[in-house]
């Protein structure tokens, strides 16, 4: 049930279901309903065609301009309206946080590697080509280790301070992972064939893969984790 005011002045319509989910296409002044909320956010967020849209009290619209929303409430909207969890990687402390190897997570039999190589926030990120050369080189050897049945996968932060490596710990322990991490990364930095998966067919983009990158950032990082143990595995605290 919809009711909406017949002021000219302050045109607003309340929708009693979730915010995001419009009766038709043309319900386009939407009070955020969400439950926890004692006074209605004049920002929500909408997914109708992937669209996020600012309402005001008299229904006005900014369409696909998001820059005036205060982030804050918006993503405060969004976690209470969707139930949204934290993630797990969103509770480090990036401020503190060095080049080196942690748990990021358990899920089960199934345990998340933080392969941090660079400090975040610092502007000294890795490239797309250092990031793709080494997820190449990286991905390849550990699959052909005498742990590859253990290895679930191996591939670049968004960010590109690092790599993430998941493991099935009950085919693997910690300390057999880090000497299998080791040991990879050594031979990533001295590398000297061609490129795995070095061409159209195999790769979406082959022609930034280059083994001189990989090496340079594997050797690198193998002398970050060189006298790396299982007690080193939890993420530096301020």
């Amino acid at each position: 049930t919809a009711s909406s005011s017949n002021s000219s002045n302050n045109s607003q319509t309340t929708i009693d279901r979730p915010p995001w989910r419009a009766s038709s296409p043309s319900d386009r002044s939407l009070t955020p309903a969400v439950a926890g909320v004692s006074s209605p956010s004049p920002f929500m967020e909408r997914w109708l065609g992937g669209e996020v849209r600012e309402t005001t009290g008299r229904g006005h619209e900014l369409g696909h301009d998001v820059t005036s929303v205060k982030i804050e409430q918006y993503q405060h909207t969004f976690n209470q309206s969707f139930n949204m969890e934290r993630i797990a990687s969103f509770s480090v402390d990036h401020n503190v946080l060095t080049p080196g190897l942690y748990i990021s997570r358990r899920d089960a039999n199934v345990t998340t590697y933080d392969m941090r190589f660079k400090k975040p926030n610092t502007g000294d990120l890795l490239s797309n080509a250092e990031m793709h050369s080494c997820e190449h080189i990286m991905a390849t050897l550990l699959r052909n280790s005498q742990h590859k049945d253990a290895i679930v996968y191996f591939g670049p932060m968004g960010c590109q301070t690092g790599f993430y490596f998941l493991f099935d710990n009950e085919k693997m322990t910690d300390a057999e992972a880090i000497e299998l991490l080791r040991d990879t990364v050594k031979k990533g930095a001295i590398f000297d064939e061609p490129m795995p998966g070095k061409s159209p067919i195999e790769c979406g983009n082959y022609i930034n893969l280059d083994v001189k990158l990989a090496n340079d950032c594997l050797s690198f990082y193998a002398n970050i984790i060189e006298s790396w143990r299982v007690d080193d595995l939890q993420y530096p605290k301020a």
